[in-house]
């Protein structure tokens, strides 16, 4: 479903990006904990919520306007 290469490529630059001291601050003043990951994690993560709210869609009958 995902495509590893761009996977790969996407989480790398995110956990460069989750080490700016101005990102870090921007997240702090929301609460926010960032949670740097793997490519393998990342991508375990996006199929579940896929599988997740995929089925709540489908179940729901929920349709794109």
């Amino acid at each position: 479903m995902l495509d590893r290469r761009h996977l790969v490529g996407l989480i790398a630059d995110l956990n460069k990006a989750l080490q700016s001291a101005k990102l870090k601050e921007a997240f702090a003043l929301q609460g926010v904990v960032p949670k740097p990951s793997t490519p393998a994690e990342a991508a375990a993560r996006i199929e579940s919520e896929i599988a997740k709210w995929g089925d709540l869609i489908k179940t729901s009958g929920i349709k794109a306007e």
